[in-house]
């Protein structure tokens, strides 16, 4: 995953090498690297389209390595997602930022759901007023992009999609692996 933004080809170089440390070995040294990479990269970006993926930094390494002051990382990311509400094309980039530090089916799964069924979903039988609707549109036009993007740049992540769609009910249910 590129940072993008104009970050500098060392802080690309940082993000890329810390990733690929944690990914190898999610030791407690290499999560303090990804929270002090995380905190960096709010410094260098901050604002509402780095919420999601700072969050997804943080929340996939406190899964595995809880912080040691709980109740203030947990106020933090509490405030932090009050910017990212659930129809913010930000939670792809969550999605993405914990795909990327776990390699995780859960993760793949919620990626492919945004992707191919979150404007497919049962709230489409339902009238929906047209802010909402063109909500739920971004998102989902944002997660088929970001997943086709990833796609031609990750074999790892490729592979992931794959075999999530395979085991997709929704997907095979109508034959969209075929």
């Amino acid at each position: 995953m590129s940072v993008g933004g104009g970050a500098s080809p060392e802080f690309e170089k940082r993000w890329a090498d810390t990733i690929s440390s944690y990914l190898a070995d999610p030791n407690v040294d290499n999560a303090r690297d990804v929270r002090k990479l995380a905190a960096d990269f709010w410094r260098i970006r901050p604002g509402i389209p780095s919420i999601g993926p700072f969050l997804g930094m943080m929340d996939e390494v406190a899964a595995k390595h809880p912080v040691r002051n709980r109740w203030v990382f947990n106020a933090a990311m509490w405030w932090l997602r009050r910017f990212l509400p659930s129809w913010r094309p930000g939670w792809n980039d969550y999605w993405m930022m914990r795909w990327q530090l776990s390699h995780s089916e859960a993760a793949a799964v919620e990626i492919h759901q945004r992707a191919w069924h979150s404007f497919l979903a049962s709230d489409m039988l339902r009238p929906m007023p047209q802010p909402e609707l063109e909500r739920l549109h971004a998102v989902w036009e944002s997660a088929r992009w970001m997943v086709g993007s990833y796609r031609r740049q990750d074999p790892e992540f490729h592979a992931s999609m794959l075999k999530t769609e395979k085991e997709c009910e929704v997907c095979n249910a109508n034959k969209i692996n075929d």
